[in-house]
């Protein structure tokens, strides 16, 4: 005979495999796609950084970060993580060093 202790784990058993394996989508620019919009703020953040243009080293590791990014599907992490640095920084919160 099988007590209510025991029939709740067994009834509430997954499998890792059967989770999925995705990060919630960070809508922050309507039209774009996460990855469109991640790439739309780093360009604009490189721009203002290297408001003489960006030199074409920073350039290609951008655009190399980027696509490792699209292929991971790791957009909406690093949006998610704009978003905390960007609120940390309205409340001036340190968020540490860059």
């Amino acid at each position: 005979m099988f007590t209510e202790e025991d029939v709740v784990p067994l009834t509430c058993r997954t499998h890792s495999a059967e989770l999925p394996d995705q990060y919630p989508e960070e809508r922050t620019m309507p039209g774009l796609t996460a990855q469109q919009a991640l790439e739309k703020l780093t360009w604009e953040g490189a721009a203002e950084r290297y408001p003489e243009g960006v030199p074409s080293r920073i350039r290609k590791i951008l655009q190399h970060e980027l696509d490792l990014i699209e292929r991971l599907q790791y957009a909406p992490y690093f949006l998610t993580v704009n978003a905390v640095v960007r609120y940390a920084r309205s409340q001036d919160m340190s968020g540490g060093r860059r």
